[in-house]
Parts: C-alpha cells; structure tokens; sequence
C-alpha cells in the first residue's frame, strides 16, 4: 500500500518536488484514469475506453498492449503525449480524508524527488502554504469532485449493463498473426444504448455519463494508437536518452492542462 505522510511546518517546511525522470513513477501503470474534466483534452489526442478492476469501473486511456507505461518515456521519464493527466501530475501529492476530519495535504514518503530546497516550497516556515501550495491544494480538490462525479457516471453505466468488453486486436510483428489484447479493457455497446428508454437517458444525463459516452465513442477512431505507442516505446529503449522524444507527429498538437496545478 502506498504510504503518504501529513504535510507540516515541523518536518516539511521549505519542501518542494523536483524529480529527474518526471513520470517514470508510472513506468508500469497499464491504465491512466481520467477524471470528467480531462476528456475533452485527450479526445484529440488518443482512445479513451473503461476499465474494470477491485475497485469498481474508471474511465481513462490504456498505455499499450501489456504490463508497460508505453506512453512514458523509457529513458528520461518524460509523458509522450502532449497533455499529462491530472493524475500523473499531481504526483507525489495527495488530499486524504480520514474517517473523523478534515481532507489533510500529503505527500508520498517515499519519493526522493520531494525534499527540502528541491523546487517550489509548498510550506513556508510559519506553517502556511505557499502560493504552490494554494495552487496544488486547489488543484487537488478540483480534482478529488470531479474524479467524484466521474466514478458516479462510470458506476450508473456499468448499472444500465451498457459496458461490453473492448476486442483490442493487433498482429503479432513476429509472425503477423492477429492477437487479442487488454482483456480488462471495455467500451460501450451502442446497440444497448440505443435501446434505452427515456428515464434510463436522464438518469444518465444527470449524473454527467454522456458527456463520458460521446468522448469515448468518438475517441475510438484513435485505437490504433495503442499500438503505435507501443511500437515507439520499444524503439525508444533501445536509443540512448539523448533528447526528448514525443510522438506530437500522429498525435496532435499541444493541448492545454485542465485542472491545472500551477
């Protein structure tokens, strides 16, 4: 379990984070979840499609076809896309609420790219946040609701049985045979959509689920980026890190951050 730590003036004050490899945190992360407020930024840029795990259902964006980060640079750390997800960036932070308080400020203890007089301060010695630290505590709350509301939308699809499993082929570059990949991944079905009636349509509307439906359904014509990815990523080990490499050439322009943590 990962272990976070309260953030204080006795023990963080003049703490800030400046990791080397910015994201390489995510190295093995198969699936990034998105919250609501994100979708419109990766739209552009590659598929988003569902997951199910022990928590329950998420909404986000698969990062290749097996157990690898693809979208994270192998050598430098770097995100390989134009826009990071909110839950790359707010790393090593966290608001956590415990059973009888308030939300507490965090950090992951074990992340050596926190430390004191490395970046921005969040805490300044009188044990106030600094405007980093205004900024990511807003940063994180914007984040928190709307990772609310997108769990509430992702659970009432999932209620409605309109999730069917997302058929992910690819060939094999070996022996060019076509393959089934990403078992946990899932999309919706339009037929059950189109089958729903009124009540069914504004119970999905008001928890915020189309919005979820139309960036998902339109995100697909991205699909075969998954792949893509996956091929570059392999190139990328084998080239020594001797510049950024990003895959802005078939994957759009440079989107803005949503939720942004200043």
């Amino acid at each position: 379990m990962t272990e976070f730590v309260a953030l204080s003036k006795a023990g963080h004050s003049g703490f800030g984070y400046a990791p080397d490899k910015p994201f390489s945190f995510a190295g093995n992360w198969s699936f990034i979840a998105l919250s609501q407020a994100e979708l419109g930024s990766v739209l552009p840029l590659y598929p988003i499609c569902f997951q199910k795990n022990e928590n329950g259902i998420q909404i986000g964006m698969p990062t290749g076809l097996g157990g690898v980060n693809c979208l994270v640079h192998p050598q430098n750390g770097r995100f390989l896309l134009p826009y990071a997800p909110a839950i790359l960036r707010k790393y090593p932070y966290d608001l956590i609420k415990p059973a009888d308080g308030e939300p507490v400020l965090c950090a992951f203890a074990a992340e050596k790219g926190f430390a004191k007089g490395r970046g921005e301060a969040i805490i300044d010695d009188e044990n106030e946040l600094t405007e980093k630290g205004k900024a990511l505590l807003r940063f994180l709350q914007n984040l928190n609701a709307s990772f609310e509301q997108t769990t509430k939308a992702c659970s009432q699809l999932a209620a409605f049985g309109l999730l069917v499993p997302l058929l992910f082929q690819y060939k094999d570059p070996q022996n060019g045979e076509l393959k089934t990949a990403r078992e946990d991944l899932f999309r919706v079905d339009e037929h059950k959509l189109n089958r729903l009636d009124a009540e069914q349509l504004q119970t999905l509307m008001s928890v915020g689920a189309m919005s979820l439906i139309y960036a998902h359904l339109f995100s697909l014509q991205h699909l075969r980026r998954v792949s893509e990815a996956t091929q570059n990523f392999a190139k990328l080990k084998q080239q020594r890190a001797t510049r950024i490499e990003n895959l802005d050439a078939f994957f759009g322009e440079e989107a803005s951050d949503v939720l942004k943590f200043e």
